[in-house]
């Protein structure tokens, strides 16, 4: 908008009410997904600052589980943090046994062929068994021949401070908006 000012020396247009005006349709209080919106931002933004602050190696997987577990229902995000977690863990150190076992390269891509076939299959099924052969499989192509405990750590340890940071955050939304998914529900079962 500067440089569209300075280069055609054009009026800067009004945009301030109609954004404030924008801002307050959303902020109204029958407007739901405003507040889950923020609530999810929120979170994100946490597990950004806390996961870059601690300075942890692959940081980025605290925002990203949080993004991955919280669910607009309150229950489903505590359900998928737990299966998360369990996968996580069972998919590290089954990550860290392809790459201890299979040296090769060779080995290891028929190893990356058979986890990325096995995952939509285990998709369907639940998630935390989906979650098993994705975290090996990202563990195995971020680390061909390298250093596997520091990467088992580093998985296991942000998503363990991802799930708690969802969790918290969920447990919050409960405790200062508890009617807000029963309203959602009352209104999709009068819809049914």
């Amino acid at each position: 908008m500067l440089l569209d000012r300075y280069l055609f020396r054009a009026p800067e247009p009004k945009n301030g009410p109609m954004l404030f005006e924008a801002m307050s349709r959303l902020l109204r209080r029958n407007h739901n997904n405003s507040i889950f919106a923020f609530y999810f931002a929120a979170k994100v933004v946490l597990a950004y600052l806390i996961g870059y602050g601690l300075g942890l190696e692959r940081a980025y997987w605290v925002p990203l589980t949080v993004v991955l577990v919280t669910v607009y229902d309150n229950k489903l995000t505590i359900d998928r943090m737990v299966q998360r977690l369990i996968g996580s863990v069972i998919g590290a150190l089954l990550g860290w046994a392809v790459l201890y076992f299979f040296q090769a390269e060779w080995q290891l891509a028929v190893m990356v062929v058979v986890l990325a076939a096995i995952t939509p299959m285990f998709l369907e099924r639940n998630y935390w068994l989906a979650v098993i052969p994705i975290t090996a499989l990202v563990m195995v192509l971020l680390d061909f021949g390298g250093e596997h405990h520091t990467l088992v750590r580093a998985r296991v340890e942000n998503t363990i401070i991802g799930c708690v940071l969802s969790g918290m955050g969920t447990l919050l939304f409960i405790r200062f908006k508890p009617d807000y998914f029963d309203r959602k529900r009352k209104k999709q079962l009068k819809a049914d």
